[in-house]
């Protein structure tokens, strides 16, 4: 990756896979503690890694494809057709070899709910999530625990109990922001010159 220090020099940085998502499990954002939806069940089209795959050595990289609607397929039929993606069919069943953690998330996130009403912190509405049952049969009872307690200790250390400020996304200058420094651009970007090399 490449990006502009504070210093308005340019610097080249790069992570391996592994290093990489070390960085990001150490500052995962509270949002994902508490979501539901880690595999975009709700879009037409999502895009994960294959976590039941390792990346081979000088391989470009591979992403698990999921497309949930007819909308998300004739787009991606359309991706294919254009040569922008190279894609092979996968049974259903990949998903649950490629996040293994998902039922127990599920599990793990009422038990997180529980907690933010206990300490009388708001608590998002999601439904169409099953999360009780998993928390039922799929955590051990250590798990279920240390849910819970862990997510009383993270809402005091990241000082959830304090009230925060929020701005509207609305609020954002983006109109000053310039192209380049748009990341939705340069991901699209990256994904486009990724799919033709």
């Amino acid at each position: 990756m490449t990006f502009e220090d504070r210093a308005g020099r340019l610097v080249e940085r790069s992570l391996s896979y592994e290093e990489s998502w070390g960085l990001l499990a150490r500052d995962k954002q509270w949002r994902c503690h508490i979501c539901p939806d880690h595999t975009g069940e709700f879009a037409d089209i999502a895009v994960g890694d294959p976590w039941h795959l390792s990346p081979q050595p000088g391989e470009p990289g591979r992403s698990l494809v999921l497309v949930r609607t007819g909308r998300g397929a004739e787009l991606l039929a359309a991706a294919r057709q254009a040569g922008v993606l190279c894609l092979e069919p996968a049974a259903a069943e990949v998903l649950w070899r490629a996040r293994p953690g998902q039922r127990k998330d599920r599990g793990a996130l009422w038990a997180r709910r529980l907690a933010l009403r206990m300490l009388g912190l708001p608590v998002p509405r999601q439904t169409g999530f099953p999360t009780f049952r998993f928390w039922l049969t799929e955590l051990t009872w250590f798990e279920k625990v240390h849910s819970i307690l862990g997510t009383i200790r993270r809402a005091f250390r990241r000082g959830l109990h304090r009230p925060q400020r929020v701005v509207s996304y609305e609020a954002v200058d983006r109109a000053n922001v310039a192209p380049e420094r748009r990341s939705e651009e340069v991901v699209a970007a990256s994904l486009v010159e990724c799919a033709r090399g």
